[in-house]
């Protein structure tokens, strides 16, 4: 067996690291177990090579002395000795038989929950207190959690004797190798319920009506998330209550859009106020402010309002308000107003020497017209 190379029998490099050599074992010992491997009778001698490799080359000193001289002094004929200390205990680890053994009932813990809560964009300037109904299992009033009629408590599983685990000792030639599976009968638990609560049939938790009253803070945003500790399932044998997730979805209005850089409203101008400016009373989210355009306003330009917005998640102060501005082109004209216009826009042409030949303004202004219908 010395005569072979150890690395190659892994299947790793000679720079390989302990977790590398680790890992390698691991799986060439599951894939070459004589016990899932009965009719192969080359799988035992294999599996014998691969626990000598790591033997060497888990240990530093002799994975030292190994590299420098291809073999280890104190290797004992014909090999290891699997079936006591060192490669024993490793395989005990992979296989089972270092499983612990439970000496009470299971612990678990509860499930989270999540529910949805709705918010206007007024509760999202202010924060909100909402009430929410959900329905979630809590510790059976009954028999308190032990799942068990009055009077009566539970026995030790005669099975596993109280483990929860069943062992499982198979001997080979390597030695015995145990194994650890979980009790079918008490399903790990270690004891058994042979006369069940009459009101949660032994699950030891029961569905109730919960309600909940939550304080929402404000600049929240669709999406958010809040965490409510404890809130969720109760857990059994003592185990930890689950948590509360909270979504928050936020209604739409159609006044507003909620962006990146903030909150958002269009007003509309007609030309007139664009050109010469005007004061403006707009409906916020909470109360009407006032809005002073300035003249020569162009569409698209965008106008900040302190104070109108929405603040940031948990923050008092509100932020700002952009307005953005749209000029409305009528699709059709008076006589008069055409004539008004027409006027303009000799005024406009004739009292600019500078200007360069081209669209007067009612060109366009007629051609907006044209794309707008």
């Amino acid at each position: 067996m010395t005569a072979q190379d150890y690395y190659s029998l892994l299947g790793i490099p000679r720079d390989a690291s302990p977790d590398d050599i680790k890992a390698a074992f691991r799986r060439l010992a599951r894939k070459y177990h004589p016990d899932v491997n009965r009719d192969d009778p080359k799988a035992e001698e294999k599996f014998k090579q691969i626990g000598e490799a790591y033997a060497v080359l888990s240990d530093p000193n002799k994975r030292s002395q190994y590299d420098r001289y291809g073999t280890v002094s104190d290797m004992p004929p014909g090999g290891f000795d699997f079936a006591s200390g060192g490669i024993s205990e490793l395989f005990e680890m992979f296989f089972g038989a270092g499983a612990a053994r439970r000496t009470g009932p299971r612990v678990m813990d509860g499930r989270d929950l999540q529910v949805e809560v709705t918010l206007t964009l007024p509760d999202v300037v202010t924060g909100a207190k909402k009430a929410i109904d959900l329905d979630r299992m809590e510790t059976c009033a009954e028999c308190n959690g032990s799942g068990c009629a009055a009077g009566t408590s539970p026995e030790t599983c005669q099975d596993c004797g109280g483990s929860g685990v069943i062992v499982q000792v198979s001997n080979t030639l390597l030695g015995q190798i145990r194994r650890s599976s979980t009790c079918r009968k008490c399903e790990g638990e270690g004891r058994v319920i042979k006369s069940p609560c009459a009101r949660c049939k032994g699950a030891k938790l029961e569905k109730k009506h919960a309600k909940l009253e939550i304080d929402i803070p404000a600049g929240v945003d669709s999406g958010t998330v809040l965490h409510l500790p404890y809130q969720g399932d109760d857990g059994i044998n003592g185990g930890r209550p689950g948590d509360l997730y909270v979504t928050v979805r936020v209604k739409e209005d159609q006044r507003f859009v909620r962006d990146e850089r903030g909150l958002l409203t269009n007003v509309e101008l007609t030309f007139a106020q664009a050109t010469l400016g005007t004061e403006l009373r707009l409906a916020g989210i909470t109360e009407e402010f006032s809005l002073q355009i300035p003249p020569g306003t162009q569409p698209g330009q965008e106008f900040r309002v302190p104070g109108q917005g929405v603040p940031k998640i948990g923050a008092r102060e509100r932020g700002d308000l952009r307005v953005r501005v749209s000029v409305v082109i009528p699709r059709k004209l008076t006589d008069y107003q055409r004539h008004l216009l027409e006027q303009f826009d000799k005024v406009e042409q004739g009292g600019n020497e500078k200007r360069t030949k081209g669209p007067g303004f009612l060109d366009q202004f007629r051609e907006s017209v044209k794309k707008s219908k």
